[in-house]
């Protein structure tokens, strides 16, 4: 059990948190730069340490890390692409989710949709089959609920 607990975590689990710093990193520089309050390297690493600190303390502790925007080939090769990972752990939290809550009802309207082709815009064709919004905030909330049971679940088993 702990194993897969663990696997759980390394594979979406954790997803949307460490690519949603990158992500807010990435539409800061974009915003800064449109506003003229990023014009140098020195102002990127402001913005940088500034997202970063709302997610982790390290920033704060180790200056080094306001670089991290150097780090993200994705900001160069794929501008804002980052957010369909955020998006992707999301849904893959959800239809966990839904899944292990009522499988018979998950299943069927899982298939139907994968059936349906891609007819039109995601967030209608997620709403028509699963009953998902992309723009409901309990999408993150359930997903951050869903993650804290995990983590006590984990923490059971490490207990034992």
């Amino acid at each position: 059990r702990r194993y897969f607990l663990e696997q759980f975590f390394e594979g979406k689990g954790m997803t949307m948190f460490s690519v949603a710093q990158e992500e807010a990193i990435e539409l800061a520089i974009y915003d800064g730069i449109k506003e003229g309050k990023i014009e140098t390297a020195d102002d990127l690493d402001s913005a940088t340490k500034r997202i970063s600190g709302r997610f982790s303390i390290w920033p704060a502790k180790h200056d080094e890390l306001k670089m991290q925007w150097i780090t993200s080939p994705l900001f160069y090769e794929d501008p804002l692409y980052d957010i369909n990972y955020v998006y992707g752990a999301l849904l893959a939290l959800r239809y966990y989710d839904m899944y292990t809550r009522d499988p018979g009802q998950f299943v069927p309207r899982y298939i139907a949709l994968l059936r349906n082709g891609f007819d039109g815009p995601p967030d209608l064709l997620l709403k028509r089959y699963l009953d998902i919004d992309l723009r409901d905030p309990r999408l993150v909330t359930d997903a951050a609920r869903l993650l804290e049971r995990k983590v006590d679940q984990l923490e059971s088993e490490y207990s034992k």
